[in-house]
């Protein structure tokens, strides 16, 4: 059994720890106000609080905060986020979850303000998620039939050649998918399997 002296030694020693680090509850806060598309609940988080640890937070799945904006079509969180320029906005996912990357995400939803930004943040255009398939974007886009999100990409130079997980390009995706409008209409390479 500890004495009083001891107790009070240990509240103090965890007092000090979490006043200079984050604590999980501040993490699970911070993902929180992300779901909940609360902007403002996040700055004050980094700002007032100093938690800006927290912004590296993943949740079960690996998702950053960056992930669960994309995933919500939540450009003003987005927009936040991205003005830290902490978060590395090419982080996957686990693999078990799917292994995307939040530009995988926007493109999936068709959220094209969300792809613009992401783009003009920096994101790998040609990033392959982390399982299996390994799909870009544009194999994305291209198996949905998501041309806007597809234009952007192309436009910003995605390379259109890239292969997913099994030697297949987003020709052969939009093909498959019986897309064929897509391949005209972005000006896709013919080949488009490995051979």
């Amino acid at each position: 059994p500890l004495d009083r002296h001891h107790v009070r030694v240990i509240s103090q020693l965890c007092s000090i720890h979490f006043h200079s680090c984050p604590s999980r509850s501040s993490s699970r806060t911070l993902l929180n106000s992300v779901t909940h598309k609360d902007p403002k609940s996040v700055v004050r988080l980094v700002h007032h609080y100093n938690h800006a640890e927290s912004l590296l937070t993943t949740d079960k799945n690996g998702s950053t905060p960056l992930h669960i904006a994309a995933m919500n079509n939540d450009k003003e969180m987005m927009r936040t986020l991205l003005t830290y320029n902490t978060i590395d906005v090419n982080k996957l996912e686990r693999s078990s979850s799917g292994g995307y990357a939040a530009l995988h995400h926007a493109c999936r939803g068709g959220f094209v303000d969300i792809v613009e930004m992401l783009i003009q943040a920096r994101a790998n255009l040609d990033i392959k998620t982390a399982n299996a398939l390994g799909e870009t974007p544009l194999i994305v886009c291209c198996k949905i039939n998501e041309l806007s999100c597809a234009k952007l990409l192309i436009n910003a130079g995605c390379n259109p050649n890239t292969v997913d997980g099994f030697g297949h390009n987003a020709t052969f995706w939009a093909i498959s998918k019986q897309n064929n409008d897509m391949v005209s209409a972005l000006g896709l390479p013919e080949r488009h399997t490995c051979t």
